[in-house]
Formats: structure tokens, sequence, C-alpha cells
């Protein structure tokens, strides 16, 4: 949504396998297309739209990543093998101080 970001030819990336090696996958091509966005960056300065991009998604006040993504756990996990269950829950990267956070004060803070 930051007219920076388009300027300087961000593109989301796509997954391709909706699996636990698929996520590391996006999690590895979100990491380098990061380093080159820095680096074509340069001093560019972005505006303030009211929300961030953390390093698990969106963040603004009132809503969070993992918030989002806790309401798709039970679809995810059902009849999953246990080891696959697991898998998901760790591929999903949750932060449940995150979440509890902006739950309690509908707004961002840090957590230790």
């Amino acid at each position: 949504e930051d007219e920076g970001y388009r300027a300087l030819g961000f593109e989301i990336v796509v997954m391709q396998r909706v699996d636990p090696a698929g996520w590391w996958q996006v999690r590895i091509e979100e990491a380098a297309r990061s380093l080159d966005l820095a680096a074509r960056a340069a001093g560019r300065k972005t505006t303030l739209v009211g929300r961030v991009e953390s390093p698990r998604g969106r963040l603004e006040p009132g809503d969070s990543p993992t918030n989002r993504a806790l309401a798709l756990v039970p679809a995810l996990l059902s009849g999953l093998e246990w080891g696959d269950a697991l898998a998901t829950l760790i591929g999903l990267d949750l932060d449940t101080d995150e979440a509890a956070a902006v739950m309690d004060s509908g707004e961002l803070r840090a957590t230790a």
C-alpha cells in the first residue's frame, strides 16, 4: 500500500507449495528480497500510513499477524498427523505476546 515500496518495484512473494517446506522457501525468498529492497532504497523515506510491516506481516493498532493466523489454526490442524500439526504451528510463527498486547490495549506496544 505504500507508494515508496511500489517505486522500488516491490513484489509480494507468492507461495508455490502449501506445506512447511514451502513456508521456509517463502521466508528465504522474503529475506533475499528485503535485502535487495534495502539496497535499492538508499536514502528514500516512506510515508506513515498507521500500520507497519513486521517480520510476521501487517501490524496495526488492534490487529496483528498472530491474531489473524490464530483464527485459521483449527482448520489448518484438522486431520493432520501429530508431527505435521507441530510443523504447521511452527511454520505459522505465532507470537502470542504480540497478540495479547494488541488485544489488551488496542494499540501497539513492545513486549519483552
